[in-house]
């Protein structure tokens, strides 16, 4: 079983991701963040831009590290830096002013926790799966994830419509509108948990009966996709929408809980 360790050592890998993605952002997108968020530590003064930089640069050796202790130099360190020259990439080229570019760029960071948080599995279970070959099934989290992640990225855009377009920036909400974009994004968060689940069941084996605990969060991940569908669309300010958004990544959280336990139900099945 994974180890309160290296649940630890996931959360932080976790956190200095996130860390070093919004730091970037945040050194690059002063202009919108007067608008859609003063509060921040740039805008509002507490912060320079060359103290943001030295954090990001201090930040970015302590991932670098936390992946490598983590995970070996693949998918650990190799990965992440990876994931800090996209950022740069993200940032530099432009790419969050193209709605389908936004999106995307947030697809390779979430393969690599997701990579992570199975390596740490894998590696808790290695001793019960020695010899073993892998499930067919377990390679479809990655591309799964990413689809997950690319196709309802957007649902943070929703509450930023008013900066973003003061920038020039392109989003969804602003290139098919306010409206358009929730409606079409509902159905699009339901098919994308129904991936998820396809994908779980599927390594789990059909002849294997489904462990409470794999049925406990996909009723979990269910639950929270629905209220964040209701919000989407009840709900329409920036103070809704950054609720809302919360919302959604608690369903991201979860599905990277779901894979952790999909594949750990299917390594203790196979013993």
């Amino acid at each position: 079983m994974v180890t309160l360790c290296q649940s630890f050592e996931s959360c932080s890998l976790t956190y200095t991701d996130i860390f070093d993605s919004r730091r970037t952002n945040q050194i690059w997108g002063v202009e919108e963040d007067k608008i859609n968020k003063p509060d921040r530590p740039i805008p509002s003064g507490l912060v320079s831009i060359e103290g943001a930089k030295v954090r990001l640069a201090v930040s970015s050796v302590l991932y670098i590290v936390f992946a490598y202790l983590m995970a070996g130099w693949w998918p650990g360190a190799l990965g992440a830096v990876m994931w800090l020259t996209l950022c740069a990439i993200y940032e530099l080229g432009d790419w969050h002013r193209n709605p389908f570019l936004k999106s995307f760029w947030n697809a390779p960071g979430a393969w690599l926790q997701l990579a992570i948080t199975q390596s740490l599995i894998l590696e808790a279970n290695a001793g019960d799966t020695a010899g073993l070959p892998a499930q067919p099934w377990s390679y479809a989290w990655g591309p799964a994830i990413c689809i997950f992640v690319t196709s309802l990225a957007h649902i943070q855009d929703f509450r930023d419509i008013e900066g973003d377009s003061a920038v020039g920036r392109i989003t969804l909400p602003i290139l098919i509108g306010d409206a358009p974009a929730r409606w079409v994004t509902v159905p699009a968060l339901f098919a994308n948990v129904k991936m998820m689940t396809f994908v779980g069941r599927a390594c789990l084996g059909a002849a294997q009966t489904v462990p409470y605990e794999v049925a406990v969060v996909e009723w979990l991940s269910l639950a929270c996709a629905i209220w964040t569908a209701f919000r989407l669309i009840a709900y329409r300010s920036p103070a809704e929408d950054q609720k809302t958004y919360m919302s959604f990544c608690a369903v991201y959280c979860i599905q990277m809980l779901y894979s952790g336990v999909c594949t750990g139900a299917a390594s203790w099945g196979r013993v």
